[in-house]
């Protein structure tokens, strides 16, 4: 449990996106996941509607809350058995029929990926693995002690600590990855700002992160994973995210929305926990853990969210967004001229 000088410790926020100082009331939540006690408010700018976790956290409390509470999410890349991740890791093709099927589009991403790369916010490693495993430069940044030293007892290239500690030089990284990280920190805008010097003339930035417009958010209301109270500061919609990209000096490429099959199962089992009256009882056995996480489940519920991306153009769960710094660094790009590229 945390204590409760830790519970207590929560700060009002202004808006990230526009500075704005008045918001109300979007969404009231408690944490479905981890369990963290409290009642937590999504709040939404009245000036440009960005959503954002306010009273949150406050920032010296969070090392604290995450070695409290915080799970890293393994099963986002891989599946559960042990053999199956050393092939989908050694066995490129293999990756890419996995990643195809159940819509974690890690291997989209890491076809592009090049150079020398840096994860931030790299978990246990996963995906540095993997990137590894394709011969690329890999770095990473991790604020969790417990998973940096899981990072280094693989023999993982991995920093302790957040971006602003750490010192880079400018130009050094080809690409940047963040892989549902930006929804994590007290500030995208400053974290964007932290990268662009870091990053090399041409170089780009994978970011991926809940999209609280989708259809999976619509439908699971306050159980939904995506809001993942009071971790999540930070709730994007595909306008949201594009109004971020374009105060940066960043080119746009394209945002998308897709639907992987991590968070279904999460949000379904939250569901399932608090709907306990008899008119749920079908839902109440179709969430149970065991067969939510089972492969068959998966692959059909894959399959599913597949074809409702295609119905629902824009209304994916996650957000899948790659932008890129100018060849021409010496200013900020024109992103206004570049809106219409973004797909």
């Amino acid at each position: 449990m945390m204590d409760d000088s830790l519970e207590n410790a929560f700060e009002t926020v202004g808006c990230d996106l526009c500075g704005g100082g008045a918001a109300k009331t979007f969404l009231p939540l408690e944490d479905h996941l981890f369990g963290v006690p409290g009642s937590f408010r999504v709040a939404r700018c009245s000036s440009c509607g960005f959503l954002f976790t306010s009273p949150r956290p406050m920032r010296a409390d969070l090392k604290r809350l995450y070695e409290t509470y915080y799970v890293d999410h393994e099963s986002s890349s891989a599946l559960d058995q042990s053999h199956l991740k050393s092939e989908l890791i050694h066995r490129p093709s293999l990756r890419r029929l996995y990643h195809s099927l159940f819509g974690n589009y890690l291997a989209a991403m890491l076809r592009e990926a090049r150079g020398r790369v840096l994860d931030i916010g790299c978990g246990t490693g996963n995906i540095l693995k993997e990137m590894e495993a394709l011969g690329l430069d890999a770095y990473g940044i991790e604020p969790n002690p417990k998973a940096a030293e899981a990072c280094a007892k693989k023999g993982l290239r991995v920093v302790q600590g957040t971006l602003e500690e750490t010192r880079f030089q400018e130009n050094s990284f080809d690409t940047v990855i963040l892989w549902h990280v930006i929804e994590h920190v007290p500030s995208p805008s400053s974290l964007l700002d932290a990268i662009y010097p870091i990053l090399k003339p041409g170089g780009q930035v994978f970011i991926c992160c809940p999209n609280a417009e989708s259809y999976m958010a619509a439908m699971f209301k306050p159980f939904w994973a995506g809001w993942h109270m009071p971790f999540h500061f930070s709730h994007f919609t595909p306008e949201t995210m594009k109004s971020l990209i374009l105060k940066k000096s960043f080119q746009p490429v394209r945002i998308r929305a897709v639907t992987p099959d991590f968070l279904f199962p999460q949000s379904l089992e939250a569901f399932r926990r608090q709907k306990k009256d008899g008119k749920r009882a079908g839902l109440r056995r179709l969430g149970s853990p065991r067969m939510t996480r089972s492969l068959p489940f998966r692959a059909m519920a894959a399959l599913t969210f597949r074809l409702l991306d295609s119905l629902f153009p824009g209304k994916g769960e996650c957000l899948q967004v790659k932008i890129m710094k100018s060849e021409d660094s010496h200013g900020p790009s024109q992103g206004l001229c570049r809106y219409r590229h973004i797909q």
